[in-house]
């Protein structure tokens, strides 16, 4: 199929923060947790025996005790980073035990993506991070490949050290495909009411401890991101399409999440490019406008962060997001309607037949001349 000069304008465009139109829809904060970073069964100050144990394959009830010491778990070791005193909210997922344990409500999340049960949100101060380091990384290879039964795809990767509050969620808005979060309010941040949600203290840590974990792949024998199954098998809703957004290896968790932001945008910027109609060989400004604000509206209902070995040994980081959008109508004012005899759609969903492969779509972006080295 050949795409429309107009979708590499629209492409072009959703790459620059400065390019966005006037009147645009803004991307507000997402309220849903990371799907890597769970909160502990409980609070310590030295966890480094969890550090390089396995979790076991397609887990989603996590805490670190669920997670296994095997042969390969030699290889791992650890270092002390200092947190800087940098202040946090954000929302964390909490394993059926620790959510039962201080009342926090056990949901499904969306439909087939199967990512966690339960949610808090934390507010802390980050003193520090004790971090998983593979010393060998060909000798920690050859081990999963020797001994395969001894090594899985995600093993323990990071705790994070600070003080501060656990909220538990008192009110909840359940939408219609059963996900336990308000995909309206996006709420986030210090607030501690919104419309439907109301958040009640649940623990204090006014001492510095070890609060919350993070898992990191396996490098050379991951089955299928340790972020869960929507990255390779995204939810399917009817009236609503699902995007996965991958970024290439980053520098920093930041990058990294802003990449992913990208490519989920512009898959979907693709899935209706041909849409775009020509006025004399030019793009329809009308139509392009659209369809960049059905874009930008792009709800981030699930993000994650993974770790990886850079080719020098040091860190680096791939950013996967699942972007949700209303299906696309057309219209959005200028006059522009969908045309009039658009593509087939799917009798069970009612969606365009767009394909999201799990492999990952170009990232198309200006270059980071700060980012050169590859790790």
């Amino acid at each position: 199929m050949t795409t429309p000069r107009g979708f590499f304008l629209l492409a072009a465009c959703l790459g620059l923060p400065a390019c966005a139109l006037r009147g645009g829809v803004p991307n507000g904060p997402s309220a849903a947790p990371s799907s890597n970073v769970f909160l502990r069964n409980s609070f310590d100050t030295d966890p480094s025996i969890y550090l390089g144990r396995f979790i076991p394959r397609n887990s989603v009830d996590l805490d670190e005790g669920s997670a296994m010491p095997l042969a390969c778990t030699q290889h791992v070791t650890h270092r002390f980073i200092e947190g800087g005193g940098v202040k946090i909210t954000e929302t964390m997922s909490v394993s059926t035990e620790v959510a039962a344990r201080i009342g926090v409500p056990v949901v499904a999340s969306v439909q087939g993506s199967g990512s966690r049960t339960g949610e808090v949100k934390v507010e802390y101060t980050l003193t520090g991070k004790m971090v998983a380091e593979v010393a060998d990384p060909a000798a920690f290879n050859e081990c999963c490949k020797a001994q395969p039964d001894q090594c899985t795809d995600r093993f323990v990767g990071e705790f994070l050290q600070g003080t501060g509050t656990v909220y538990r969620e008192e009110a909840r808005t359940v939408d219609v495909a059963g996900k336990g979060t308000d995909p309206s309010s996006g709420v986030s941040g210090a607030a501690a009411v919104s419309n439907s949600k109301q958040w009640t203290q649940a623990i204090e840590f006014p001492n510095p401890v070890y609060f919350a974990f993070k898992v990191t792949q396996t490098p050379n024998n991951r089955v299928t991101s340790s972020c869960g199954a929507w990255v390779d098998n995204p939810p399917a809703e009817a009236g609503s399409v699902f995007f996965v957004g991958t970024s290439r290896d980053k520098k920093d968790e930041r990058a990294a999440r802003e990449g992913a932001n990208r490519d989920a945008k512009m898959k979907a910027g693709m899935s209706v490019g041909a849409m775009v109609p020509t006025i004399n060989g030019q793009p329809d400004p009308s139509a392009q406008q659209a369809v960049q604000q059905w874009v930008m509206s792009m709800q981030m209902v699930e993000f994650c962060v993974e770790q990886e070995q850079g080719r020098k040994g040091q860190p680096r980081f791939v950013g996967r997001v699942l972007g949700k959008l209303p299906q696309f109508q057309g219209g959005g004012g200028g006059g522009y309607t969908a045309p009039t005899n658009p593509p087939p759609t799917d009798p069970g969903t009612g969606m365009p037949p767009v394909e999201i492969p799990p492999v990952e779509m170009p990232d198309i972006e200006m270059p980071d001349m700060g980012d050169m080295d590859g790790g």
